[in-house]
């Protein structure tokens, strides 16, 4: 099974209004006849044209080039690093990041911190609350008050169900 993958361009592009994106798609088309790119398509399984196709698309391509207004901007590519310069206008730099994927990464690094701090607090936690085996051990201070708060609460319970039985009593017996 074989897939070809072309190009149709018009040979006027004047249909394009800005310079700098005409300009741009003749880049675009003749990295596909520059070595270093398709090289790099290699490892994907594609295959660079042959000779005289190369040949052909690269007259074709400086046909359009030469067809392009005055000022029409030439695009360069930051390889090794330029300084300074890989920022520029019409330069293709894979250096170059968009605000929003640095955005992206700022948060992602934020976020990261912020778990590493939220699993660090919850072990103090852990350490503060002395949890061990699921056991809560307390203060004698606290033991103290849980102790007199169920002493308070079972005398409650027995004084009610002495003075229900005593109204049981007075209303059966007449008491």
């Amino acid at each position: 099974m074989v897939a070809m993958s072309y190009f149709y361009v018009r040979k006027d592009l004047s249909y394009i209004d800005d310079p700098a994106e005409r300009s741009l798609l003749l880049e675009f088309l003749g990295a596909f006849y520059d070595p270093d790119v398709i090289d790099e398509c290699r490892q994907f399984g594609f295959v660079p044209v042959g000779a005289t196709v190369n040949a052909m698309a690269k007259e074709a391509l400086k046909e359009l080039k030469d067809s392009l207004p005055a000022d029409a901007p030439e695009w360069t590519y930051e390889v090794d690093t330029i300084k300074g310069g890989g920022q520029e206008d019409y330069v293709i730099s894979s250096k170059r990041r968009t605000f929003a994927e640095y955005e992206r990464t700022s948060l992602l690094q934020d976020q990261m911190a912020l778990m590493a701090k939220v699993a660090e607090m919850e072990s103090m936690m852990k350490v503060d609350a002395l949890v061990s085996d699921d056991k809560v051990v307390y203060t004698q201070s606290e033991a103290d008050r849980i102790t007199a708060a169920l002493a308070l609460g079972s005398l409650s319970i027995v004084l009610w169900a002495v003075a229900i039985l005593y109204l049981l009593a007075k209303k059966l017996c007449g008491i």
